[in-house]
């Protein structure tokens, strides 16, 4: 049998990112290999995200086996041949199970990797008949996740904040991510009609998924969503993610409708105030407290523990504030949004007591920052 090394090595690289190291399972460190029907089809799972990849392989042979996917990308991606013969051995004898994969290349050198039992591999999900599906555009799926997975929350207790949370209507897609101290929204506006068969649709994508789904080719994907898993499906690509219980919750209801402090300011003086002020703010809280007065901003910090202090002021390009107002908020969430916004020479903040809510000048696009109780 002919394997095409190029075809072969692309399959496993797609399908490695879901591969735990240390699984409780070690069947879960193997990619399985199912070669049937001139298709070879390469598959991985971490139990909650699986990813397949399949390719076209000239051969009347059928084999299913599991293999280590380290060694063996390591070694197809020094090779130079781009046809490499294969040869599978496989027995099972009083139920221990014995198997090999010789690669045979260049002047009579070879290679041999040991196989595991196909039977052990968790068992591949299938997409049920009637299940609701729709056609999206891969890039701007892809552009709403990328957007949105730096916000996203760890605490197990509270799962669904580990989610990013999707709604695409016709020509729009919406993604969501908070961890409950940062929130951030955006939404991403597409020239062609978004999905195919309805005019609206919400789904969560569970944390672990997210760094498979940034994998999906720049194509049109068929998603398809169970009572219990969703289907990404494209050029020979196949995602297959848990659905998470519940519902995300009502996050416009924390969104505030009125505020004390609109200030617009410019970003790049902005980012060094904030570098600046980081220097003598606390390791532990790195509280940082905002004053504005007219068009007046200070960024003050100070670290008691170790006797440390300073203040940076910068004009401020419009304001509507003309008594004092004060409030604190973390760095490190200002520093999230400051990635956010790569493009912005100006950034417009909406402040009030209770709230900070943060808005970059980039359309469509919405952050809100918890205020903290200054100390």
């Amino acid at each position: 049998m002919i394997i095409k090394r190029e075809l072969f090595l692309k399959a496993i690289e797609k399908v490695n990112v879901v591969i735990m190291r240390n699984p409780t399972l070690p069947v879960l460190e193997m990619i399985l290999v199912d070669i049937k029907d001139n298709t070879c089809s390469v598959t991985a799972t971490n139990l909650e995200t699986t990813i397949n990849y399949s390719f076209d392989i000239d051969t009347d042979d059928k084999h299913l086996f599991c293999v280590s996917p380290k060694d063996l990308t390591n070694f197809l991606s020094q090779l130079d041949s781009d046809f490499i013969e294969t040869t599978i051995t496989k027995s099972k004898v009083d139920d221990i199970y014995k198997g090999t994969i010789l690669f045979e290349y260049g002047l009579g050198s070879n290679i041999e990797f040991p196989l595991g039992d196909a039977e052990d591999f968790p068992e591949q999900l299938t997409v049920p008949d009637g299940s609701d599906s729709f056609i999206i555009d891969g890039k701007v799926l892809k552009d709403a996740i990328f957007a949105s997975k730096s916000y996203t929350g760890s605490d197990p207790l509270r799962p669904i904040m580990t989610n990013i949370n999707i709604t695409v209507t016709a020509n729009a897609i919406r993604s969501i991510a908070t961890d409950a101290n940062i929130l951030h929204t955006i939404v991403l506006e597409s020239e062609n009609r978004l999905i195919t068969k309805s005019d609206h649709l919400e789904f969560m994508i569970v944390n672990t998924a997210i760094a498979s789904l940034l994998k999906l080719p720049i194509s049109e994907t068929e998603v398809s969503i169970t009572d219990k898993n969703i289907f990404y499906k494209t050029e020979g690509m196949t995602i297959i993610t848990t659905l998470t219980e519940g519902k995300y919750f009502k996050w416009k209801q924390v969104i505030p409708t009125e505020f004390q402090c609109e200030i617009t300011f410019n970003k790049a003086a902005f980012a060094k105030g904030i570098k600046i002020a980081s220097i003598t703010s606390s390791s532990s809280s790195h509280q940082l407290v905002f004053k504005v007065k007219g068009k007046e901003l200070s960024i003050v910090s100070n670290d008691v523990d170790y006797a440390k202090k300073g203040a940076f002021k910068m004009p401020l390009v419009e304001s509507n504030v003309t008594e004092e107002f004060t409030v604190a908020l973390n760095s490190k969430y200002l520093t999230q949004l400051l990635i956010s916004t790569p493009d912005v020479e100006n950034l417009q903040f909406k402040m009030n007591t209770m709230k900070a809510n943060i808005m970059g000048s980039i359309e469509k696009q919405l952050i809100l920052i918890m205020p903290m109780a200054i100390l």
